[in-house]
């Protein structure tokens, strides 16, 4: 076997020229064959600007369910707009849009706005009016942390 090695600028045209779009061929492929999958999003704050991670939740024959990162996106706000444009532009761009069956997001109300999921103004509302039958998957650790809070305030030990 020959020695090779890659500096700086042969890694810089390697990653996305091959790589990268190795990476996506393989994604593409996997959401061709896949019958359904679930998008989830949470903005973190970086600065001031909003930075969306876009994930996609789905089974696959071959290596049973699994998590991708779709797109990482940033954006100058957090409002259900965005939210759904976001998310609109990244499931446009790998055309996989027909088979969303579940939006999770944190349980914030520019995602689902208020503890019963009621009102117009939040990404899930948007998301169901352009998706009907849509089921919203609130975050299960914040879920699970609230119970916990609830709980242990009724309790004594």
């Amino acid at each position: 076997m020959s020695k090779f090695s890659c500096a700086r600028t042969k890694c810089e045209a390697i990653a996305p020229g091959v790589f990268a779009r190795f990476v996506l061929q393989e994604l593409q492929k996997d959401l061709n064959d896949c019958h359904f999958f679930t998008i989830l999003t949470d903005a973190s704050n970086h600065g001031s600007t909003k930075m969306f991670p876009i994930l996609v939740r789905f089974f696959s024959e071959k290596d049973g369910v699994k998590v991708i990162n779709i797109d990482l996106v940033d954006a100058h706000g957090e409002s259900s707009e965005i939210i759904v444009n976001l998310l609109n532009s990244a499931m446009n761009k790998l055309n996989i849009n027909k088979k969303l069956v579940a939006f999770c997001g944190d349980n914030a109300a520019c995602n689902f706005g208020n503890v019963n999921r009621t009102g117009t103004n939040n990404a899930f509302y948007k998301l169901k009016q352009l998706y009907p039958g849509l089921i919203g998957v609130g975050c299960a650790a914040h879920i699970v942390h609230n119970t916990l809070k609830k709980s242990l305030r009724q309790n004594a030990f």
